[in-house]
C-alpha cells in the first residue's frame, strides 16, 4: 500500500510541476497548489480509513508531509 500512495504522490507533483510550468493564464498558483494538497491528504485518509495495517498513520503522515513539502517549495518557486 505504501507504493501506490508513493506513487500516486509523485504523480500528483509531477503535474503540478508539469501545469505551473505551463504558464497559462488561467492558472491561479495557489489554488492549483491546495487542490494537489487536498487530493493528497484525501487519499492519504482513504488508504488510513480502509484499515490495511501495512501503512501506519506515521507512515501515511511521514509521506503526505514530504509531498507537502515539495508542493509548498513548487508554490513558492512560480
Amino acid at each position: 500500500m505504501e507504493q501506490y500512495v508513493r506513487n500516486y504522490f509523485l504523480a500528483e507533483y509531477n503535474l503540478l510541476s508539469v501545469l505551473l510550468e505551463s504558464g497559462l493564464a488561467w492558472t491561479n498558483v495557489n489554488e492549483t497548489c491546495n487542490y494537489a494538497l487536498q487530493r493528497c491528504l484525501g487519499v492519504a485518509q482513504f488508504v488510513q480509513a480502509c484499515g490495511d495495517d501495512s501503512l501506519t498513520f506515521e507512515m501515511a503522515e511521514a509521506l503526505y508531509n514530504e509531498v507537502k513539502e515539495k508542493i509548498e517549495n513548487l508554490r513558492f518557486s512560480y
